[in-house]
């Protein structure tokens, strides 16, 4: 009996390359850390002339602040356009969180230096 199987494009709509999967999942499982969490970013901007620069520079400065902070961490990142959201940016960005709290780090919710510098 032939074992059904889908990929990764059928399944999301035909919008990820294989290739992409492939490294996201050799992300994920291959890390190694001992209390490893998983953040999910989107940034977007409401300004329709916006470059990928912006969104880059806002990406370094998180992990900039990770490694002051000697927090081990592995990234992954596309950008995305779409007609509801515009031009916008995903992240993915796996931390070892054995040594210290990563949210307090990258929480935008708090008044932290993270929503500062996203205003």
């Amino acid at each position: 009996m032939k074992k059904q199987t889908t990929s990764i494009t059928e399944r999301n709509g035909g919008m990820h390359n294989l290739r992409a999967y492939k490294k996201i999942k050799a992300m994920l499982y291959g890390h190694g850390y001992i209390k490893p969490r998983l953040y999910h970013l989107i940034l977007m901007d409401g300004i329709e002339s916006i470059n990928a620069n912006r969104f880059q520079k806002t990406l370094k400065a998180i992990c900039l602040k990770l490694r002051n902070e000697n927090i081990a961490y592995r990234w992954r990142a596309c950008l995305e356009s779409e007609k509801t959201k515009g031009l916008h940016f995903h992240v993915f960005l796996l931390v070892n969180a054995c040594n210290k709290n990563s949210c307090a780090i990258i929480n935008t919710k708090n008044d932290g230096w993270l929503k500062t510098y996203l205003e």
